[in-house]
């Protein structure tokens, strides 16, 4: 019984080390940097393959502040919970309502509460949406 309280005590430990260390060498990173464009809970981690990425950078696009990408593939604690200088941006290419799988379901509120700005496919009828893109219409 003990040996399994420590197992698992060695596991919590090691996740939040992990964090820890996650969080302090990302923040570490932009120390005297200028304002960029970063992924978090994100496919793939090469930013440079990135569409948002590469439309920002191949339109010379000026940042006054850091774009911080969040999306599903992580836990949806990171976007709360992780304080970054600049914009928050919640994007989602994925179904998280009908036939959503693993962690995508909690992602249903598309952190509209945590970020300044929410993309996905779903309409919302929260009050603060400003616009809906429906069937190729913009709807105000």
């Amino acid at each position: 019984m003990g040996s399994r309280f420590s197992e698992k005590l060695t596991v919590i430990r090691y996740r939040i080390k992990y964090a820890l260390s996650y969080y302090i060498f990302e923040q570490w990173k932009r120390i005297g940097k200028k304002p960029d464009v970063y992924f978090y809970n994100w496919w793939n981690s090469n930013r440079e393959i990135q569409w948002f990425y590469r439309f920002i950078k191949a339109r010379h696009i000026p940042l006054e502040r850091s774009l911080n990408f969040f999306s599903v593939f992580g836990r949806k604690a990171v976007v709360s919970a992780y304080s970054v200088e600049g914009v928050k941006i919640f994007y989602t290419g994925e179904d998280v309502h009908k036939n959503a799988f693993g962690s995508y379901s909690e992602y249903q509120d598309y952190c509209l509460d945590s970020v300044d700005f929410a993309l996905g496919f779903d309409k919302q009828t929260n009050k603060q949406t400003i616009y809906v893109f429906q069937c190729g219409y913009l709807i105000l």
